[in-house]
């Protein structure tokens, strides 16, 4: 059974092994979070070389060397060459992070699918065991949460920090909280607005 978290990926260095369509799927993810991306591979795909001319990432077109895992944060393996995998499981450190795309039970994190709407973010992992219900799942979920919950959740952020700012008991805040999640409010940015101007008149 896997722990579920989010982690801060900002200014971490990640090593990609691979440079196929895997590979840019997660780096497409990974530069959302101004990461420092490393990729080891012989050979890389065009966007991944694109990537490397426009400094986003670094690229070392070469097979991957056990000093390539020094001072990593997080190791994507990316690839099912299987020295690349063996100098994974040789050199990787105790406390390492590693994502093992095509023999994950052999790694200690699972990158699920998942999409944002603004401050949400929706994550779907069936640990492996079925990547195509994950896709199904995750298809349906961004019917559901559709591009309202964007400027929704940017209401209710800056809902939280004016109640919190408030000198009332925690029960009235919780209430105020509560209220500003009624669907009414995600469905209109004018009650939005009329719901601000409540919470500065309190």
């Amino acid at each position: 059974m896997m722990f579920t978290v989010t982690l801060n990926l900002e200014g971490k260095t990640i090593l990609i092994v691979g440079g196929g369509k895997v590979a840019v799927r997660r780096i497409r993810k990974l530069l959302e979070h101004k990461a420092e991306i490393i990729v080891v591979s012989p050979h890389v795909d065009d966007e991944i070389h694109e990537w490397d001319k426009q400094g986003k990432i670094k690229v070392k077109k070469r097979c991957l060397e056990k000093k390539d895992l020094a001072h990593v944060f997080l190791v994507v393996v990316a690839t099912n060459q299987l020295d690349a995998l063996d100098i994974v499981e040789k050199e990787k450190s105790e406390h390492q992070l590693i994502n093992m795309a095509s023999a994950h039970t052999k790694g200690n994190v699972y990158i699920p699918a998942s999409f944002s709407r603004g401050d949400l973010s929706v994550a779907v992992s069936t640990n492996g065991a079925s990547p195509l219900l994950t896709k199904k799942l995750i298809s349906e979920l961004k019917v559901q949460f559709d591009d309202s919950y964007t400027q929704y959740t940017s209401f209710l952020k800056q809902c939280r920090e004016i109640i919190h700012s408030m000198n009332l008991p925690h029960v009235e805040k919780y209430k105020l909280l509560t209220e500003a999640t009624e669907e009414e409010l995600r469905l209109s940015e004018r009650s939005q607005e009329q719901f601000l101007k409540k919470l500065k008149n309190v």
